[in-house]
């Protein structure tokens, strides 16, 4: 028997050109209360995501504070606790992550969508999140108890918006629908619904301790509105009753917008609306942590800015509007009768005169590049108000001119890195400088230092080729102009038109003169010899053409054999040319691409061509004589590159899927997947010795593959691929249906995932155990105790069905009882009745029981099974909840107390700031002022 060929796996090394990624949002620190002995302050942190990668920065230091990763897909969303304690995340595969700031690791993580989460939002306290998708569903999680609570499915649109109410028990949801819903977290039903927007609710703000909300739309338009709560009695709050004079203007100039009832315990009226500079539908929207700015963006480079006017300033403008319209009326009738009353015998004012009032329009600015995120950054009272912008995977800071009521720009918060697609990419043979190019600028990395030494501006780049010698590198861009670089000097040396369109392709010819191959759009192949000049004279680098070669179409692709014998040109007809290097007479011809040839590469010992296509395929060849080997679907999209590992058979190939796949041209199989990129990867790059990959995506992102001596096998590559595989197919089913369950709004947040399946088998297992041990106590016969009790100490095996429960996560366990069956259900209801009754580990052994009768509801009610068990449990079960309720409220007082002991004796405060204490005490106590206009 033969031995088995052995592969070594390639592991992920490092990501370049990290800065903010353009689908994901910029989160801040907006409160600041440090723990005790933690030094660092947070208030100038910002997190921004680069692919999965998050990255939390320091923005007055300008470096990077703290890095997480802990889930293969893109980051959608983030979102800081208002303590700084906690970081959550959303990701494109529809899951979430929660981080701990202190300790630096993950809290827990868990899929809950069936798609990418849209956003995410804390409440006040940081005991729930909330996260919106496009699935239309809204999941509410139990971040103390790390697992889902339920799930809201009352839009019919992907979810845009998601945020909690500061000082009532609210959820607000906005979707593509066109509606705004509020969810009573209560009872976690839809209390109230916003109607009248003509298109989607992009975004919204609440101001005013949730008595004012803005949203914006897909049109031109902020609408604002006032809310009232009202309490079950159906009595209006006090402190949010329209009592001012202008609210009373807005109640008699508008009519209530919304559907809701007499009932509903959120109202509101439209009080105006604001048109904006932007025509484009609205893209980002933040308020200052004063209160003070509102900005937004649409789908462009302009920011707009909105002053809120304090109600003295609203007071002082409507007085001299009074003034002013006195004076008028004076000179037109010639009389000096002035009202005592303005409110009364002046016209009253509309909605939108009065917003004008509230509201003072700031000049739109433009900033340099398209604007996908923004956020008001913290900063002391003598600071102006500072915006952070993310302008295509670079962040630049705004401020806002009191004085003048202008926005300037500040400073760039940014590292030098690429702010468009990276099309090519080249490494040194020792693999220590990597250099990329895009539309704008090459770059030239430093890999040890993880940074950037030197930017050159070149052309559009869509091919290029590093010269033997590691110095000079060519490029050949999308106008047809061909540039050489000195990467050690960072400068270019020649510029020259070498074709009428487009070189797409580009090889060296390793002979005497150092030959350079080029392929253009113009359906030319050009032979270029490069002259590297002499430094005893001026003459400088020269690149002349010495031949060219007519082809029957444009030039996809050029490549010249290793031995220098075989030229391969790949036509726009489908097919690939092969010809004699020195002669080039014509050999043979490789067709069967239904679509042209995009890529293709040779062997080291001119063996085999590879050829990647857009009909998604990639065929092995003979070169010798043209025969095709072996014709492979290699990719769900187009195929953008393909490369051979130096002395070896194996070779790389790159799609627009996202997907990296390492082949094996001998044994014509796929060795492995490499998953990183979230977008097209453009090119990809390998070190001499093939120990090192370099690729690079239109996701910005310039990624590192390192190989390792690490064997990988391929049986179980192929398990994980189909664990990978069942786990994307179980997300996408339908959540599960409950008996009985009927209400359409709301429904169960967990589901049957891979490691929650896993669970409910090592539960399977344990209650097998517990049945083994009654079937022989009931037969009187005595055996010895199961292995795995003996291994965990002797114990019995009710106390083993225990231990299984307490090490499955708290966000894996409904998904584990939601997969036992109905008699597997039953008997392990019996077991946690038992446990409960004996105050054992009441905590967990509640939220199993009530879940799994919860799920089981309407069997067992038809069976008429457990009926003593429930009877006990409801007799006596409340008992043992009771007793750990007290115990914890007794805890709690007396912590309480030593806090108040020790506030007393060191007269300071322990556990919150208490100058924000009495701010926001005086901001409740404070009634608002009354809009008087004395003459």
């Amino acid at each position: 028997m033969g031995l088995t060929k052995q592969y070594l796996r390639y592991v992920p090394d490092g990501v370049l050109n990290y800065l903010a990624a353009q689908r994901c949002n910029i989160a801040t620190i907006q409160e600041q209360t440090n723990s005790k002995g933690d030094r660092r302050s947070r208030s100038h942190w910002i997190a921004f995501a680069c692919g999965e990668i998050i990255h939390v920065w320091d923005i007055r230091r300008n470096e990077k504070v703290l890095q997480f990763t802990s889930v293969a897909e893109e980051v959608t969303c983030l979102a800081f606790m208002n303590n700084e304690k906690l970081l959550a995340a959303g990701y494109a595969d529809g899951s979430i992550a929660v981080y701990n700031l202190f300790t630096e690791q993950l809290v827990f993580s868990q899929k809950g969508h069936k798609s990418s989460v849209n956003c995410i939002a804390f409440n006040s306290d940081g005991s729930l999140l909330a996260s919106g998708s496009n699935d239309t569903e809204t999941i509410l999680w139990d971040v103390v108890g790390q697992t889902s609570l339920c799930r809201l499915k009352g839009h019919k649109s992907p979810i845009t918006d998601c945020r909690f109410m500061l000082h009532h028990p609210y959820l607000l949801t906005s979707s593509k629908d066109s509606l705004l819903k509020v969810w009573d977290l209560q009872t976690y039903r839809c209390c109230s619904t916003l109607v009248g927007h003509k298109s989607e609710i992009n975004k919204f703000i609440l101001l005013n301790e949730d008595q004012r909300l803005v949203t914006g739309s897909a049109d031109s338009e902020i609408r604002v509105y006032d809310l009232t709560f009202v309490d079950p009695k159906g009595e209006i709050d006090a402190s949010t009753a329209t009592t001012t004079p202008e609210e009373n203007v807005i109640a008699s100039a508008l009519e209530n917008e919304s559907t809701d009832t007499n009932s509903s315990p959120v109202r509101w009226k439209m009080a105006g609306s604001i048109i904006r500079h932007g025509k484009d539908r609205i893209v980002g929207m933040a308020v200052d942590p004063t209160g003070g700015y509102l900005s937004f963006h649409g789908n462009d480079a302009w920011l707009e800015c909105i002053k809120m006017n304090t109600d003295e300033k609203v007071k002082e403008l409507l007085g001299r509007r009074v003034r002013k319209k006195r004076k008028k009326m004076k000179k037109e009738l010639l009389t000096e009768d002035a009202a005592e009353d303005p409110l009364e015998e002046d016209e009253p004012l509309t909605a939108s005169e009065l917003l004008e009032f509230q509201f003072t329009k700031l000049p739109p600015h433009k900033c340099g590049g398209k604007i996908f995120s923004l956020v008001f950054l913290k900063k002391a009272a003598s600071e102006p108000p500072t915006l952070l912008l993310n302008l295509g995977n670079s962040l630049r800071s705004v401020s806002i001119d009191v004085g003048d009521n202008l926005l300037k720009e500040a400073s760039s918060v940014a590292l030098p890195a690429h702010r468009f697609d990276i099309r090519t990419s080249a490494i040194t043979s020792d693999g220590n400088t990597i250099i990329t190019s895009c539309s704008e600028h090459l770059r030239i990395w430093n890999r040890e230092a993880m940074q950037c030494v030197h930017t050159i501006p070149c052309d559009y780049a869509v091919s290029s080729a590093l010269i033997p010698g590691d110095r000079f590198l060519v490029l050949g861009s999308k106008n047809g102009k061909l540039e050489l670089f000195d990467i050690i000097e960072g400068v270019m040396h020649v510029s020259i038109q070498a074709h009428a369109g487009p070189v797409w392709g580009l090889c060296l010819y390793n002979d005497a003169r150092k030959s350079i191959i080029t392929g253009g759009e113009d359906k030319e192949v050009k032979f270029w010899d490069l002259d590297f000049g002499s430094p005893d004279s001026d003459r400088g680098m020269t690149l002349t053409c010495r031949k060219t070669v007519k082809m029957d179409d444009s030039v996809a692709s050029v490549r010249l054999s290793p031995d220098q014998k075989l030229l391969a040109v790949a036509l726009l007809d489908n097919t690939v040319k092969v010809m004699m290097a020195d002669s080039l007479k014509f050999r043979h011809s490789l067709y069967g691409h239904a679509l042209p040839v995009t890529c293709m590469d040779i062997s080291w010992d001119s063996r085999f061509i590879v050829t990647g296509s857009a009909d998604k395929n990639v065929k092995i060849w003979q070169l010798e004589f043209g025969d095709v080997a072996k014709s492979l679907f290699a990719h769900d999209d187009s195929v953008t590159s393909v490369l051979f590992i130096p002395r070896t058979h194996m070779f790389f190939s790159a799609g627009r899927d996202g997907k990296i796949k390492q082949w094996d041209a001998d044994k014509h199989e796929r060795i492995t997947t490499f998953s990183g990129h979230h977008s097209e990867v453009w090119s990809l790059a390998l070190t001499a010795d093939g120990r090192t990959l370099v690729s690079t995506s239109h996701d910005r992102s310039i990624r590192l593959w390192q190989k390792t001596d690490e064997i990988l096998v391929l049986d179980e590559e192929r398990e994980t691929e189909r664990e990978q595989e069942f786990e994307k197919q179980a997300n996408q089913t339908e959540e599960p249906v409950i008996a009985g369950e009927v209400n359409k709004e709301i429904g169960p947040a967990g589901r049957q995932t891979f490691k929650a399946m896993q669970a409910a088998e090592k539960v399977v297992e344990a209650l097998n155990i517990l049945r083994e041990e009654k079937s022989q106590a009931e037969a009187g016969v005595k055996e010895p105790p199961h292995a795995l009790l003996v291994a965990y100490g002797n114990i019995t095996s009710v106390r083993y069905v225990l231990e299984t429960l307490k090490r499955i996560k708290p966000s894996e366990l409904q998904g584990a009882l939601l997969s036992l069956s109905l008699n597997d259900a039953v008997e392990l209801i019996q077991v946690l009745k038992d446990l409960l009754l004996s105050g054992t580990q009441t905590e967990l052994v509640t939220k199993a029981l009530t879940y799994l009768l919860r799920v089981n509801a309407l069997q067992i009610e038809s069976n008429k099974m457990l009926l003593l068990e429930l009877d006990e449990l409801r007799s006596h079960g409340t008992d043992h909840l009771d007793r750990l309720r007290n115990l914890v409220s007794f805890n709690r007082a007396g912590l309480e107390h030593l806090q108040l002991q020790l506030e007393e004796r060191d007269d300071v405060k322990l556990f919150s700031d208490a100058t924000q204490q009495f701010t926001e005490r005086k901001k409740k106590l404070k009634k608002r002022a009354v809009l008087s206009m004395a003459s």
